[in-house]
């Protein structure tokens, strides 16, 4: 049991049990003499079952749906043509998919095309070093 796991179990369910339970206990008994008891009663109970049902449940809703893969690509703009570029985010999905077990659906690819011009290596911009290669 990781702490950010439990931290947010407890959190999360003394928030969403103390609203619901509060709201259906004033809509079903009204605020007469007994409803704090009875609240403070049916948030225990309703409290009781969230801790663990989000304990069991957070990671396995956190590893399929929301927890993404998000790769940034960053290429010099010197023509990568838009068949190239699928390609490219078609192979980078495939690899996390096969060799990391990721969802196909959660995987974000960004792929960024910089100006040779604000590219540098080694203290020089792309621009200047590609005219000096030719």
């Amino acid at each position: 049991m990781n702490k950010p796991n439990l931290k947010f179990a407890l959190t999360m369910a003394f928030v969403v049990t103390s609203y619901i339970s509060f709201i259906l206990v004033a809509i079903n008994a009204g605020f007469d003499d007994g409803f704090m008891i009875l609240w403070l009663r049916s948030w225990l109970i309703a409290y009781l079952l969230a801790v663990p049902s989000l304990l069991f449940l957070s990671p396995i809703i956190r590893k399929k749906y929301i927890i993404m893969p998000y790769i940034n690509i960053k290429i010099t703009k010197e023509g990568a043509t838009s068949k190239q570029k699928a390609e490219l985010i078609e192979g980078i999905t495939f690899l996390l998919q096969k060799i990391l077990n990721k969802n196909r659906g959660t995987i974000f690819v960004i792929l960024d095309e910089v100006e040779t011009d604000n590219w540098g290596i080694a203290g020089e911009q792309v621009t200047i070093r590609r005219k000096r290669e030719n």
